[in-house]
């Protein structure tokens, strides 16, 4: 049975469950064509013509606003840049969703939601074989999935029969190494609760504690780890040691009535794919909605830990590969 912590959230999060994750792709309205200056991408909120997506030149000018039929949550692109994975809104969340995908060749999405709860994080597996094999997290466990058939390949972790574990807190797969690190919530009372960022070895070594926070993210080339820290962005070597803190900023103090527990919505870093800037949203509210009209997402460069700020009303900022 599990515990009174993980009864609360699953009520908060409604999470899936493997035998519920089966369903056939549906395709909607086209996105959108990508100027050859953009050089990030980020999420927006409901506009009068739907939902946005911002993007940012390279000359730190904000370009015009593309818009779609569905929120893009969590946006991360395959690693030749010619397919935008991304969650799909689910009715009445605004921080999780469906996995789905944009072709940037054919110009047309797909969405993978018939008898499908929803998850909260999507990463590309980077198979040259399967283009739309995708590693995709809910509160519980995480999945190998083909977003083309939409089934399950692989469960890599579940957390669903062991009432000791906390929700998973967001992850990053490393495809040169197979290793994947992620972020556990660990209970410690009837409240208070610890987060611990792990590491799945690809030689079988599990749950190896590297440091505490959440929503860990590697470098494009897995020397560092990203991650987000009650009291600052982080990075750290890929065994847990040198932790750096670039920025210092209480993404934990928000919510000091539930003691240790982040902001509903907290930052995700996203690696340029030099490895020598990241970027990132910062929250401003605090309760559970997100305020994405005022939502500032920032850069900060990995050398010096210097930060501007690059545009404001948007989230879950990414990297938009070259084009050719």
């Amino acid at each position: 049975m599990k515990s009174k912590y993980k009864s609360i959230f699953v009520a908060i999060i409604m999470f899936t469950c493997a035998s519920c994750l089966f369903g056939e792709a549906t395709t909607s309205n086209t996105l959108m064509q990508i100027s050859n200056d953009a050089e990030i991408m980020y999420a927006m909120g409901e506009t009068n013509e739907g939902y946005g997506l911002g993007v940012i030149t390279k000359i730190g000018a904000e370009n015009e606003i593309y818009h779609t039929k569905q929120r893009i949550i969590n946006p991360t692109w395959a690693y030749e840049g010619d397919i935008l994975f991304f969650l799909s809104e689910a009715k009445g969340e605004s921080l999780a969703g469906y996995p789905s995908y944009w072709d940037k060749k054919t110009n047309e999405i797909k969405t993978c939601s018939h008898n499908l709860s929803f998850f909260m994080t999507i990463e590309s597996a980077n198979n040259p074989v399967n283009p739309y094999e995708v590693i995709i997290q809910n509160a519980w466990e995480i999945f190998r999935y083909d977003i083309g058939t939409c089934k399950i390949l692989e469960t890599i972790l579940d957390h669903t029969e062991e009432s000791n574990r906390g929700t998973i807190n967001g992850f990053s797969y490393n495809s040169k190494t197979g290793d994947i690190v992620f972020s556990e919530n660990v209970p410690s009372g009837d409240i208070e609760s610890t987060y611990e960022i792990k590491k799945i070895s690809h030689d079988g070594n599990d749950g190896e504690k590297l440091a505490a926070g959440i929503n860990p993210k590697w470098s494009p080339d897995g020397s560092l780890i990203s991650y987000i820290g009650v009291d600052g962005l982080y990075i750290m070597d890929s065994e847990g040691g040198n932790q750096i803190k670039l920025w210092d900023h209480p993404f934990g103090e928000m919510w000091n009535w539930l003691r240790n527990t982040f902001e509903m919505g907290a930052a995700t870093p996203c690696w340029s794919s030099d490895g020598s800037q990241l970027f990132f949203h910062v929250r401003h509210s605090s309760y559970w909605l997100l305020d994405l009209d005022n939502v500032p997402i920032f850069r900060v460069s990995v050398a010096d830990g210097s930060v501007e700020q690059v545009a404001t009303g948007g989230f879950y900022p990414i990297f938009i590969p070259p084009n050719d």
